[in-house]
């Protein structure tokens, strides 16, 4: 019987548990440690490298506002001088086409005749023309010969040729006084007398005054 719990070895005391289990311990706790190190340092890495990585994306947005922030302020001074221009564009145009209209305002334009017809001296064929065409009008003054040959639409003839009349002024003051046609039309209906200054300016008269 004794030898037998001899051959079997001497019971576990608590003492021996615990000092096992604090040798377990130990050595598990050296083993975490040792891997929450590795971890710590390779997530250390990486925390480094994504730093630097912001560091440089951030380096980089500053860049691109910086330069943004340049494209911003030259286009602005881009805007404000092709407003400038425009402005000046305007101005100069409308100047342009005064001085263009005032230059054309004592000539006619007439149309229907053949061409080549006024020869080698369109000046004096022309002066032959509207004398022939308009006997009645003293001086051939251009306004009085316009309003005869308003008058007379549909009905001028130079020689077998019909013809045609008009102001000789720009195509944008033309498509200004177009503008009243309706609105003249409706004031002949109505008794009035409109008539269409130059170079587009509408006058009433009614009653005589």
């Amino acid at each position: 019987m004794s030898r037998r719990r001899e051959e079997q070895g001497s019971p576990l005391t608590m003492e021996a548990i615990s000092d096992l289990l604090d040798k377990k311990l130990a050595t598990h706790s050296q083993t975490i440690t040792t891997e929450l190190h590795r971890s710590f340092a390779v997530i250390e890495t990486k925390l480094d490298t994504l730093q630097s990585t912001v560091s440089t994306n951030s380096l980089k947005i500053t860049e691109l506002e910086s330069t943004l922030n340049n494209h911003d302020q030259r286009l602005e001074a881009l805007e404000s001088t092709c407003s400038a221009l425009a402005s000046k564009n305007t101005q100069l145009a409308a100047q342009v086409l005064d001085l263009q209209s005032r230059s054309r305002r004592n000539t006619i334009r007439v149309l229907g005749l053949p061409e080549g017809v006024e020869g080698a001296q369109p000046v004096a064929f022309f002066g032959r023309m509207l004398e022939e065409m308009f006997r009645d009008v003293l001086g051939g003054e251009k306004d009085r010969i316009i309003r005869e040959a308003r008058a007379k639409r549909g009905k001028l003839r130079y020689g077998s040729h019909p013809v045609l009349i008009f102001e000789d002024y720009p195509p944008e003051i033309v498509e200004q006084r177009k503008k009243y046609s309706e609105v003249m039309a409706t004031l002949y209906k109505l008794g009035c007398k409109p008539a269409l200054h130059f170079p587009a300016r509408l006058t009433v008269r009614l009653n005589g005054r």
